[in-house]
C-alpha cells in the first residue's frame, strides 16, 4: 500500500510500526513530500493528473474537486466515519458522501482554545466580528491571539477563505476552476 505524507518517516515511524505489528502481511511504501512552498499539494495534483495517486494521502478541505473528479473513495459507511460529529463530516462531504477521515485534525487545538476562552471569560466567536473582538481582548490581556510559523501563513489564508467563503458556497471553487475565462486584452 502506498502512502503519501508531508510528515517525515521518522515522525510517522511509531504509527507505521504499530500498523506493521497489527497487519504483518501488508507492506507500506511510505513517501514524504515536504509541505513547505506548497510542494505537497503540487505533488498530489501531479499524481492525480497522471492517474498515479497513492492508496492513502493527506487531503484537507475543500475536497470538492478531488471527490467530483473521482480521485477519492466514498468512505461514508465506515463505522469510524459514522461516529464522527456531523459538523466535522461536513468539511469532508461532497454530494452527500464522506471522502476523508482525519478525526484528530484540529481537535487538540480546539480543546486548548476553548479552555483559553473559558479561563478568560471570552465568548466563543460566532462571526468574523466576534473573532476580531476576541483577538483584541486576548491581545489586551497579553495573550497572543493568533500564532503560527511563517510557512503556515497559507494555511491561515486557506482557513479564513474556507470559513468565510466556502462555508456559504461549498461549490465555489469547482465553479471558478471550470469557468472558461476570456484572454486578457492589450498584453
Amino acid at each position: 500500500m502506498s502512502f503519501l505524507s508531508w510528515y517525515t518517516q521518522d515522525q510517522y515511524q511509531p504509527l507505521l510500526d504499530a500498523f506493521a505489528a497489527k497487519y504483518p502481511n501488508v507492506s507500506i511504501d511510505y513517501q514524504n513530500v515536504p509541505p513547505a512552498n506548497n510542494q505537497y499539494v503540487q505533488r498530489l495534483q501531479l499524481l492525480a493528473s497522471s492517474g498515479e495517486l497513492p492508496d492513502l494521502f493527506y487531503s484537507g478541505p475543500p475536497i470538492t474537486l478531488m471527490a467530483k473528479d473521482g480521485y477519492l473513495a466514498d468512505i461514508s459507511n465506515l463505522d469510524a466515519v459514522q461516529a464522527l460529529p456531523a459538523g466535522y463530516k461536513a468539511s469532508y462531504t461532497y454530494d452527500g458522501k464522506v471522502y476523508v477521515y482525519a478525526p484528530m485534525r484540529g481537535s487538540a487545538a480546539s480543546s486548548t482554545i476553548r479552555r483559553c476562552f473559558a479561563a478568560n471569560n471570552v465568548a466563543v466567536p460566532q462571526t468574523w466580528a466576534d473573532v476580531l473582538a476576541a483577538a483584541k481582548t486576548f491581545h489586551d490581556k497579553g495573550i497572543t491571539p493568533i500564532s503560527m510559523g511563517a510557512d503556515e501563513l497559507p494555511d491561515l489564508i486557506y482557513w479564513l477563505h474556507n470559513t468565510e467563503v466556502l462555508s456559504q458556497d461549498p461549490l465555489l471553487t469547482a465553479r471558478l476552476i471550470r469557468v472558461k475565462r476570456p484572454s486578457p486584452r492589450g498584453i
